[in-house]
């Protein structure tokens, strides 16, 4: 009853203040506004909210493997040190040309070994339609390790449409419009929004806290996340923030690590 009313809420905000652009068919007169049933809103999403997750990620999926994407990401996770906990930053991108075109990744990922030794490290990938080349630098030294398989369709939907944060996140908190919005290229946005919603206490479960904000175009293509879910209210070292945007797609030429690792595997120093 409480998502239904505020569902309304937001279904009336959203129909007095969207701009006469936004609509799908002409306007009647100069004093005619926008209805809710006029808005150009996601698969998967209506005026009451978002109804159907996967519709919503399939079609974002579909528009990263047309029109390739860049998606850029930031993860700020606890990481146990001692008997404390150290908040670490890690940064991400992925790049993919669109029609099926190769995917390059670069991610920051941390290991942990005994009570206080925290190792950054770095781990590329270069994926065409034949082969994958993954490359990890710590400390200087890196290590190339060559696959001759295609794995590039999972890849890209992995990386650089991420599906599976996209699926999970949508699928974790109850998402209602928070607006809508023409902006100057044409687009249509909406904005989703789950606001500090507390999961897994009607299951007896730790409690947990999530809040996460998303804009998509009308065709579905994610252009923003923000996420913040902490797994144990109770437990700071439990909280993770994410944050990932999708611009266009761009052309992804093999860097020469891939083309000089020749199928085969090899470890070297940089320094």
């Amino acid at each position: 009853m409480r998502r239904a009313l505020h569902a309304a809420i937001v279904v009336a905000v959203v129909a007095l203040t969207v701009l006469a652009g936004c609509v799908s068919g002409p306007l009647s007169g100069p004093s005619a506004t926008p209805t809710a049933e006029e808005q150009a809103y996601p698969p998967g999403v209506t005026g009451d909210g978002l109804d159907d997750p996967r519709a919503l990620v399939d079609a974002h999926v579909e528009s990263v493997r047309e029109d390739g994407a860049v998606a850029n990401s930031n993860v700020t996770v606890p990481v146990p040190v001692g008997n404390g906990t150290r908040k670490v930053e890690l940064t991400g991108e992925a790049r993919v040309a669109g029609g099926g075109g190769p995917l390059y990744r670069s991610a920051e990922r941390v290991r942990v070994a005994g009570d206080d030794a925290v190792t950054r490290e770095r781990v590329e990938t270069y994926a065409n339609d034949t082969t994958v080349v993954r490359r990890v630098v710590t400390d200087g030294n890196a290590s190339v390790v060559s696959e001759d398989r295609d794995r590039l369709a999972a890849l890209r939907d992995r990386h650089a449409a991420r599906d599976r944060l996209l699926l999970q996140t949508l699928t974790a908190g109850n998402f209602s419009v928070a607006g809508v919005e023409q902006r100057d290229d044409g687009r249509t946005v909406t904005t989703l929004v789950a606001n500090e919603q507390s999961l897994g206490e009607e299951d007896g479960d730790s409690p947990s806290l999530f809040s996460a904000r998303l804009t998509v175009t009308e065709t579905g293509r994610v252009l923003s996340l923000s996420l913040t879910r902490d797994l144990d209210t109770d437990d700071p070292r439990t909280g993770r923030d994410v944050a990932v945007t999708w611009a266009n797609g761009t052309t992804v030429d093999p860097p020469t690590w891939a083309t000089t690792a020749d199928g085969q595997n090899s470890t070297y120093s940089m320094r």
